[in-house]
């Protein structure tokens, strides 16, 4: 078996032309869709166009696993197709990786592995509860005075950052978040994510080219939830915990892990989710993780 994660560029390319038939995979997984590369695609529009190529070019006897939420998805004419209703319903599993949405893809995993008679689904979830997860995915990297340090450098949108947050927001264990955000600015709309942030996380550290922009976001959304509630918004001291996130403007990554070295605290969740491209600052996604990894472990977190 050959399983590809296909990007919408891929996608894109994919499609029919003057020199090419078109393609679609055998068997064709849809977990979801939102806003993205939309300084390339230009718009929500364009870049569905393209996510819709993965199921374009399947022919009769084809299989299509769709979460429940696409029914406006084409299907072709004989393609057998698996809709997953509710997936959040479905009985939480022990797993390594935190987070209802990694449960989630869970569920798509162990119906894809039903779908080519890998094994039933109980023993793919099984055999998932153990699966530490891939590099720069939610990847803890370090547990320090009981500070925990998690890189999510694959984490380009603000909806997977807001999912990231609400990982560590769940159940009865909530911990409070250092946010690391910012990079280069891919056109996505930043507002919710700025208020989500002010309200869950303990503080916001920004980064790269949008940077600026998110920590006015941040501020703007505590501003206005401060008006409601007047409390401190210091996250060094004793006013923890506040009505709204600290907002530390940092410019580049080394002075982020800096600062929150000076601010965490024993049971703290530190977390790289940046929302957003790295090649402002950065070859790649995987140069930002690890180096964000280098900066944790060079040296430990103050007690």
């Amino acid at each position: 078996w050959v399983i590809l994660e296909l990007s919408s560029f891929m996608l894109d390319r994919l499609r029919q032309d003057a020199h090419f038939s078109g393609w679609s995979p055998g068997i064709a997984v849809v977990t979801n869709i939102s806003a993205n590369h939309l300084d390339w695609h230009g718009s929500f529009d364009s870049y569905r166009h393209a996510k819709q190529v993965i199921l374009d070019y399947q022919k009769p006897g084809d299989r299509a696993i769709l979460d429940g939420s696409l029914s406006d998805w084409r299907v072709g004419e004989g393609v057998q197709v698996d809709r997953i209703e509710n997936v959040y319903a479905h009985e939480k599993k022990p797993l390594c990786v935190p987070g209802q949405h990694n449960q989630r893809n869970a569920v798509f995993a162990a119906t894809l592995g039903e779908v080519i008679a890998l094994g039933n689904g109980y023993q793919m979830m099984k055999t998932l509860a153990d699966f530490p997860g891939l590099p720069h995915r939610l990847q803890l990297v370090a547990e320090d005075n009981a500070v925990r340090y998690y890189n999510d450098s694959k984490c380009t949108t603000p909806e997977a950052a807001m999912l990231a947050i609400e990982a560590f927001c769940e159940g009865d264990e909530k911990p409070s978040i250092h946010l690391i955000l910012g990079g280069k600015d891919k056109g996505s709309d930043m507002a919710p994510l700025a208020c989500f942030a002010s309200e869950k996380c303990k503080a916001v550290y920004t980064i790269g080219a949008l940077g600026g922009t998110i920590a006015e976001l941040v501020d703007a959304a505590g501003d206005a939830a401060s008006a409601e509630a007047e409390r401190p918004r210091s996250c060094g001291g004793v006013s923890w915990p506040a009505a709204v996130a600290e907002v530390v403007r940092c410019g580049d990554l080394d002075t982020a892990v800096a600062a929150i070295k000076q601010r965490v605290k024993p049971g703290d969740v530190v977390l790289l989710s940046p929302a957003c491209a790295s090649w402002d600052q950065f070859e790649n996604y995987e140069q930002r993780g690890e180096r964000f990894i280098a900066l944790v472990k060079s040296a430990a977190p103050p007690s």
